[in-house]
């Protein structure tokens, strides 16, 4: 699978300027692509989200699909992305960091907080 870098300044993404502000202090990260668009090509049994949510009862799972969408909209800056979507396994701490900090500023406590709780599981997963 090729990866094309993008020009973070010149993609969708929201996260792109709490990601600028938050490494503005330590310089660019060489080869990192902030911009993270969404692939289909992960099997549903190496996904860390599709892997997760099965573990969940049907109820969590629908509520948590819905908050890890939401997640993988805001990483990819794409209205189309799913939390199935998402390559999770190329998330970076400053990809985190910055999320946490779109989420605190966009939603609710609780909201963000069950966004981060799912986010982390995911990771696990990855």
């Amino acid at each position: 699978m090729t990866t094309t870098q993008t020009d973070p300044q010149t993609t969708n993404s929201p996260i792109i300027p709490y990601i600028i502000e938050a490494t503005a202090n330590y310089g660019p990260t060489p080869g990192v692509n902030f911009a993270l668009m969404a692939v289909n090509e992960i099997p549903l049994d190496q996904n860390p989200a599709a892997v997760y949510l099965a573990s969940l009862s049907r109820n969590g799972r629908i509520t948590m699909q819905s908050s890890l969408d939401q997640v993988a909209r805001l990483f990819s800056g794409d209205e189309k992305a799913t939390a199935l979507s998402l390559p999770w396994h190329k998330l970076r701490y400053q990809h985190t960091a910055a999320i946490r900090a779109l989420l605190k500023d966009k939603y609710s406590p609780s909201s963000a907080s069950k966004m981060l709780c799912g986010l982390r599981r995911v990771l696990k997963e990855a």
